[in-house]
């Protein structure tokens, strides 16, 4: 029993890590100061980057 709660939390840690933002799928592009566009700026924010204005 102490094996399986082992393991469930070991999955609750890991899926947890894996997709730490939860993002809607509107579609609003930014871009980034790196020159990548991003769906919306909750994916921009998730993946550490900054705002810029897109052209």
């Amino acid at each position: 029993m102490k094996n399986l709660m082992l393991i469930v939390l070991v999955l609750f840690i890991t899926i947890d890590t894996v997709h730490p933002c939860r993002c809607t799928s509107e579609l609003s592009p930014v871009c980034s100061t790196r020159g990548k566009t991003f769906r919306n700026s909750c994916y921009l924010f998730c993946a550490g980057g900054h705002t810029l204005a897109c052209r």
